[in-house]
């Protein structure tokens, strides 16, 4: 298992876990919303599959965080993005990746939330709809056809986001990569 950790963080930090691309599948996913009209598209070094948003965090909480990715399969993950879709927010939309196959996602989600409850961290879980969030706040209208795309996942990473001088960051904590069991 190759696993790497970035030491470097603040007391509270805004935490996730999502699966990630090389930048040049990011790259080609971000490409899938080229023809929306307007809205705000998720720029390509962002672009990622939330597993589960957890918050606020204190580094306390970094070791068991730490550890429950390390219960995570590791194997390879290849998926397809097959078409659009979005969650509507009053006028506008949120617009996604929809891919497959959804099933080994949603188990690892499944997998990652126990593994947090057995570590007794707890976040607020909603119905889990695997999918690539492309841009918000989008005019709603019909969506664009896309060309179903391969994509490989490269690994499960726990993210801190953060603004830096007013612009959106992502920065890995703990990176467990995949297709090495």
């Amino acid at each position: 298992m190759e696993f790497a950790i970035l030491k470097a963080y603040s007391e509270i930090m805004r935490l996730f876990y999502a699966l990630t691309f090389n930048p040049p599948t990011q790259t080609a996913i971000h490409a899938c919303a080229a023809d929306l009209l307007g809205g705000r598209r998720v720029q390509p070094e962002h672009i990622h599959l939330t597993l589960a948003f957890l918050g606020k965090r204190s580094h306390e909480e970094l070791d068991a965080l730490i550890d429950a990715l390390t219960t995570l399969p590791s194997g390879p993950l290849e998926l397809t993005i097959l078409s659009l879709s979005s969650f509507a927010q009053r006028s506008t939309e949120t617009v996604w990746a929809a891919i497959e196959p959804k099933q080994p996602v949603i188990d690892l989600h499944k997998r990652l939330s126990e593994a947090l409850a057995e570590r007794e961290i707890f976040y607020r879980s909603s119905s889990f709809i695997p999918h690539i969030t492309l841009a918000r706040r989008v005019p709603c209208a019909p969506l664009p056809k896309i060309t179903p795309l391969s994509i490989t996942v490269q690994s499960i990473a726990l993210i801190n986001s953060y603004q830096k001088r007013g612009v959106l960051t992502h920065t890995p904590i703990a990176t467990r990569l995949l297709g090495r069991e």
